[in-house]
């Protein structure tokens, strides 16, 4: 705690796997009881209208320090934007009519 009384937190440590072998770093207990530490799946999707997709096209998300490519995202086309704006304009009159909270349990 600092002296005006407002707590700081350490930002996250976050690495791969390769990055936890490159530097031999070596864990009592597995990654999982870390809660401050993760590791990437090796792809992740994007959603549109509450469901994943995963079209053809991949963005390689890399390492800043390292240039390695640490994951990949899913690359939205032409095509899937428009449906994922076309969905938020629908979903956009229920949402405002929710209190919230209940906004909240949705976006969680």
């Amino acid at each position: 705690m600092s002296q005006s009384g407002i707590f700081v937190r350490p930002a996250p440590l976050i690495l791969t796997q390769s990055e936890f072998q490159q530097r031999n770093i070596f864990l009592p207990v597995p990654l999982i009881d870390y809660p401050y530490l993760m590791t990437l799946k090796p792809t992740y999707p994007i959603y549109v209208a509450n469901r994943p997709e995963q079209p053809n096209t991949d963005l390689e998300v890399t390492d800043k320090y390292s240039g390695e490519t640490v994951t990949r995202t899913a690359l939205a086309d032409p095509a899937t934007i428009d449906r994922a704006i076309a969905a938020a304009t629908q979903a956009a009159a229920p949402m405002a009519r929710m209190a919230a909270y209940e906004r909240r349990a949705v976006l969680e």
